[in-house]
């Protein structure tokens, strides 16, 4: 799971750190940023947070006693004081931290989509950019199925009325088509619940393209395709 703390409260979390690494008896929080701003790659790293916002959360450990640890991040929490972000986004699970640190090469930036991502995306990860598009749109999800009921691909319908996925818009017609071949008889569009298309996401297709990054996935697709992120209203 993911949350946004405040960096001032974070910067708490690195208070031991200079101990920890043995900087010096009376070290303080300042002489840990020190160390990280002199790194060679934090001006460049610095940059591209200014650019693009942080992208990968911060490791925290959490003690049984309750204390809160920083464990990775300390050089993006350095960078968020020197640009004054506010807020540092964190999480204590390290599976999802891990996950999100191997796929930076998912998102060039807010705006654009690296070219390797768009193949998850038009496969397994379907299903989890569908529900991305549609918490960022309210546009409905779409299930398209065989008439046996078996889920071949999700996508979400515009208010044109076409469907849409990774690749943009589509006509139902040629879709099916597509899926022909996969389907046992006829190519079925069902409006899906989220809840089970999560669900499936999730369990079945073990979340390829974690959750916590679709929101910025499903604005880079959105723009690749020349449509505003939030279109609730087009929606209406």
């Amino acid at each position: 799971m993911l949350e946004y703390l405040l960096t001032t409260e974070v910067l708490g979390f690195m208070s031991s750190e200079a101990f920890l690494h043995s900087w010096g008896d009376g070290a303080t929080v300042q002489d840990s940023l020190i160390v990280k701003r002199a790194d060679a790659g934090y001006p460049q790293l610095r940059e591209n947070i200014r650019q693009h916002g942080i992208r990968t959360p911060a490791l925290i450990e959490v003690t049984d006693s309750g204390y809160r640890r920083l464990l990775e991040g300390h050089h993006r929490v350095a960078a968020a004081v020197d640009l004054g972000i506010e807020t540092v986004p964190v999480t204590t699970d390290e599976r999802l931290y891990r996950h999100i640190d191997e796929m930076s090469w998912l998102l060039l930036s807010h705006d654009d989509l690296a070219d390797d991502a768009l193949e998850p995306l038009k496969a397994e990860a379907a299903a989890g950019l569908a529900v991305g598009l549609h918490d960022a749109t309210g546009w409905p999800l779409i299930e398209v199925g065989s008439s046996e009921g078996r889920g071949l691909h999700y996508m979400v319908r515009h208010p044109s009325g076409q469907v849409m996925d990774a690749e943009g818009l589509h006509q139902e017609q040629h879709v099916a088509i597509d899926f022909d071949y996969y389907a046992d008889s006829s190519v079925t569009f069902t409006e899906a619940r989220r809840d089970e298309v999560l669900v499936r996401y999730r369990e079945e297709f073990d979340e390829p393209v974690p959750m916590a990054l679709m929101p910025a996935v499903a604005t880079a697709v959105l723009r690749r395709y020349g449509m505003a992120r939030d279109s609730h209203q087009a929606a209406a």
